[in-house]
């Protein structure tokens, strides 16, 4: 591991230090369980690999390893602001065929993914990379079509939401581009493969923070679709929208 990039990684380490400490100081840890769990596990995971840098079998041991329950972690969050985003969308004719054809299109793109087709690797490096391909095209096809959504659909009020999607989308556009690089035109790319990762995943970093820290966006579960308002007032709410249904009717009567 290089000087540039172990600055890189404790870094990064640092600031998703803060990101947690934030979330939980914000009370948003209940909202966003899945991200609060990928962010967790990435300090946990990297801090490990750190402490086995120099042991070459088994760094790659606990990367491989970790890596596999970070696609699993990627995913649930994906899900996870995919859920909160378009709950009132579900029932949608146009939502409902929008995902449809988001979801042909990633079986599609997974289906021609070159697998196998690598360049100067050894047998289980091309497996390694094949399975990698495959998943980190899923993942930013996955993204694409939620970000799709957001933008078609105008969905506005979900601040975190839409930054932990952009944040994520930032890393796996480059780690997929990277990852192709290095399949399809051997090792000659090694350092933008060692060192472009990090770099986009401290962008990543940096764009939750901002997320957290400045938006002013509550997040879906402290939203209208939840208040913690007191019995009088909703009492107050239900009486007004009671008020308002009987005038429209009474209207409705007359004319």
């Amino acid at each position: 591991m290089s000087s540039l990039i172990l600055i890189l990684v404790l870094a990064s380490l640092g600031l998703r230090g803060m990101l947690l400490a934030i979330m939980v100081g914000k009370g948003l840890h209940r909202a966003y369980p899945f991200f609060l769990a990928y962010v967790s596990f990435s300090i946990l995971s990297s801090a490990v690999r750190l402490a086995v840098r120099d042991h070459y079998l088994a760094y790659f041991y606990i990367y491989w390893a970790t890596e596999a329950v970070y696609t699993l972690l990627s995913l649930f969050l994906i899900i996870e602001a995919f859920r909160n985003i378009f709950k009132d969308f579900y029932l949608s004719k146009a939502f409902q065929v929008m995902l449809g054809c988001g979801g042909v299109a990633i079986l599609i793109l997974a289906a021609g993914t070159p697998v196998g087709q690598h360049v100067a690797v050894s047998s289980v490096t091309a497996v390694i990379l094949s399975a990698n391909l495959v998943v980190s095209l899923l993942q930013m096809s996955t993204l694409l079509v939620v970000l799709g959504l957001i933008v078609f659909f105008n969905t506005k009020g979900y601040g975190y939401e839409v930054g932990i999607v952009v944040g994520y989308g930032i890393f796996a556009s480059v780690h997929l581009i990277v990852l192709a690089l290095r399949s399809q035109l051997g090792p000659h790319y090694q350092s933008t493969v060692a060192y472009a990762p990090a770099v986009a995943y401290m962008l990543s970093v940096m764009v939750w923070l901002y997320t957290f820290l400045w938006s002013n966006e509550r997040s879906a579960l402290t939203q209208e679709h939840v208040r913690m308002d007191g019995p009088g007032e909703t009492s107050d709410q239900l009486s007004t929208l009671t008020s308002v249904y009987k005038s429209f009717t009474r209207k409705g009567r007359i004319g």
